[in-house]
């Protein structure tokens, strides 16, 4: 698309609103930026744009948007605040980040959603790639905006994303050559009417695709398999950690296998590459790594060196007996499930913050093992000790320093205190980067002495 003398509105200053706003500059666009915070972040913010030209207002929303040929809306701008009602009325295209960046992408694209796992299988794939040679780019929800690198692709690049929800509910034309579904567990129902919208909205990863992509899809999960008729009809590849898939990847004992036109073939025991429990993130990366050519050596040799990433199960000290895990990313009850699936000794769990919806009681049973006795924290706290509380021993902190303190004083060697909130972080804290450098930071201070 030809944005020049276009005037383009961009709702919302993070970072994909400042690529955005960035690109659309570069593009030659007449472009206003609306952001509803005034905080000093967002003035530093508007001193760059304004050096690109790009006019921007804090504080608020006016009417000047309704002037835009286009809005691009950010992920944390909900699609009914008023802001956004008021420019649908107006019949003012409204697109997303990641639209906006796919207008102008040169080469493959590899996009991953789910509602946990995302970063880490973005990270696999991107580093399997680049391990075999590949020109990749590596962003979307994880590090670098789509937007931001857009323009540096080339017809060799291969770039992979992390897209979310938000994200794909104002796609239009977005197709990635290769589309992945990790798995579709409740999430954000602070954003969506129902469960159903929330993964129709998942499901719009494939809405645009041609016959001749891929869709990289987890057997396992009932509710993609569901969805999945009727709603995506390019080539399918599968994975499970449960059965043999006829296309695909999947797990049988201890052995990792590939099938693949009519053939199968050992890929590599879960023990060779340093995993035990779910790996359905590994799984769903040697898929698209399989799809795209990669020998399986290549794969296989990154996988045992992949150290994980920040904030995700992430082991911050062991002193004394004790370790301290920061599972600051797992902002769902489904990725609590999943740490606390993860750990085998007895944990003192540290959850709470900004309520997203979702049943804390789908934690019972693993929590009843597991967790012999929970500090709570933030605005979700009393709906945690509700849910929970009459199984496990609990009490309120103030604060996460405070919950760190205490925590200190209950444990005996061979605990695991793990921080997996279960919630979102604003309550509390920026972001859930800030939760988890902050929880490292205090543990250090405390137990690091």
């Amino acid at each position: 698309m030809d944005f020049r003398g276009k005037k383009v509105a961009v709702l919302g200053l993070a970072r994909s609103g400042e690529a955005a706003a960035k690109l659309l500059a570069r593009k030659g666009a007449s472009v206003f930026v609306s952001e509803i915070s005034s905080s000093d972040e967002k003035k530093e913010i508007r001193r760059r744009l304004a050096k690109l030209g790009v006019k921007c207002e804090l504080g608020g929303h006016t009417r000047v948007i309704l002037s835009a040929d286009i809005v691009v809306v950010s992920p944390g701008v909900p699609l009914d605040s008023p802001v956004v009602c008021s420019v649908a009325d107006k019949q003012i295209p409204i697109i997303s980040e990641i639209e906006l960046a796919y207008w102008f992408l040169k080469g493959s694209l590899v996009a991953v959603t789910g509602s946990n796992g995302k970063s880490t299988t973005v990270a696999l794939i991107g580093g399997m790639l680049e391990s075999a040679g590949k020109d990749v780019f590596i962003g979307g929800n994880i590090g670098t905006a789509f937007s931001q690198f857009v323009d540096q692709t080339t017809e060799d690049s291969i770039s992979v994303v992390e897209v979310s929800s938000f994200q794909l509910d104002t796609v239009r034309e977005f197709s990635p050559d290769v589309a992945v579904l990790l798995n579709l567990t409740p999430d954000h129902l602070d954003r969506y009417p129902s469960v159903e919208d929330y993964y129709l909205s998942k499901m719009r990863i494939f809405a645009n695709q041609a016959r001749s992509n891929w869709a990289v899809l987890n057997k396992d999960d009932e509710n993609i398999m569901r969805l999945m008729e009727g709603r995506v009809y390019s080539r399918k590849l599968f994975f499970s950690q449960r059965e043999p898939v006829s296309e695909g990847v999947f797990v049988d004992g201890d052995q990792i296998y590939i099938a693949s036109a009519g053939r199968i073939r050992r890929f590599a025991s879960k023990k060779e590459i340093g995993k035990s429990g779910d790996i359905q993130d590994y799984l769903a990366a040697v898929s698209v790594g399989t799809i795209l050519g990669l020998p399986d050596d290549v794969m296989v040799s990154f996988l045992q060196e992949f150290p994980g990433l920040e904030h995700r199960l992430e082991k911050v000290v062991e002193k004394d007996g004790v370790l301290f895990i920061n599972d600051s990313k797992g902002t769902n009850v489904d990725s609590v499930l999943f740490a606390l699936k993860s750990l085998s000794s007895p944990i003192i769990l540290i959850a709470g913050g900004r309520y997203k919806g979702g049943d804390f009681l789908l934690l019972k049973e693993e929590a009843r093992k597991k967790v012999r006795y929970m500090i709570l924290i933030g605005e979700a706290r009393e709906i945690i000790s509700s849910s929970l509380g009459r199984f496990i021993p609990w009490e309120y902190a103030d604060s996460l320093e405070e919950a760190v303190f205490r925590t200190v004083s209950i444990v005996n060697p061979g605990d695991t205190v793990l921080l997996s909130p279960g919630c979102a972080s604003f309550d509390m804290f920026k972001n859930y980067e800030e939760r988890g450098r902050r929880f490292k930071q205090i543990v250090q201070e405390i137990v690091g002495k």
